[in-house]
């Protein structure tokens, strides 16, 4: 079943390397996503807080290009991983919850 992602909040475990593999996260980061009723995604991509419009429909799901803050990251493997997150968000096609994964 198709679940509205709507008024969720979800927290990375993971973030798509773009090699085919999930990397796990730099140790002391947070990487969260909310989906607002409004059409609106927001959360914090590492370093720096994000914006962007979604869509979803059925199991499709598409992302506008985020804005994001301006806020310099602690260190170059932070910096890689908030990258890799805003590339990894704007490539989502799809999406599916099991249980409490997204």
């Amino acid at each position: 079943q198709p679940r509205d992602l709507a008024g969720t909040r979800w927290r990375a475990t993971g973030i798509n390397n773009g090699r085919g593999a999930a990397a796990g996260l730099v140790a002391g980061t947070k990487v969260t996503l909310e989906f607002a009723a409004d059409g609106r995604a927001s959360g914090r991509a590492t370093c720096n807080r994000y914006t962007a419009g979604y869509t979803a429909s059925g199991d499709s799901l598409r992302f506008e290009r985020p804005a994001l803050t301006r806020m310099a990251c602690p260190g170059p493997e932070a910096a890689a991983q908030e990258q890799a997150f805003v590339a990894a968000l704007e490539s989502v096609a799809t999406a599916r919850v099991e249980g409490e994964r997204l």
